[in-house]
């Protein structure tokens, strides 16, 4: 007589197929999912969630290589922006400066403003007589407390801190 014509179905093994509540679950018995291990614990099979989520983790691992990809060049660009920015706030003072001493200079083209020079710089004229005042300052706006605030934007801040952009 053959095994499989006798009273259940053996395996090529010679063990018995498994039958039951262990049958189901797809283990040989002993409970294939209860000991060993550190997935044996969770609730949803590690496989099913990739599974399932295959599209979205896909996505995610692209953008993710991407942005890691890009920042070093992006940092290089903000930094060459922030950069050119404050090179063209510098020659918007140094012109801003130049026309104001191409002011004087023109002031001081003028007989009018000649004499007034003279004057700051303690000359008079004849039949007049000279007056020193002491202890004024020689610029009113010097005697306010001059406070540093940061007046940049706060998208500036922002990019600054993501990029590491310390203005050197």
């Amino acid at each position: 007589m053959r095994p499989e014509s006798r009273g259940g179905s053996r395996r090529p093994s010679g063990r018995p197929a498994p039958s039951g509540h262990a049958a189901r679950a797809g283990g040989s018995g002993r409970g294939a999912r209860t000991s060993g291990g550190p997935l044996a614990n969770l609730p949803v099979d590690p496989r099913s969630f990739v599974a399932r989520f295959r599209v979205p983790l896909i996505v995610a691992a692209v953008v993710l290589v991407t942005v890691v990809a890009l920042y070093g060049p992006a940092k290089d660009c903000y930094a060459a922006w922030r950069h050119n920015g404050a090179l063209q706030e510098e020659q918007a003072q140094g012109s801003g400066e130049q026309a104001e001493l191409q002011g004087d200079v023109d002031a001081l083209m003028t007989e009018e403003g000649i004499r007034d020079e003279a004057r700051r710089r303690g000359y008079v004229d004849e039949g007049e007589t000279g007056v020193v005042v002491k202890g004024l300052s020689e610029d009113p706006e010097a005697s306010e407390s001059e406070t540093t605030t940061d007046e940049r934007p706060w998208y500036l801040g922002i990019g600054d801190f993501i990029f590491q952009y310390s203005g050197e």
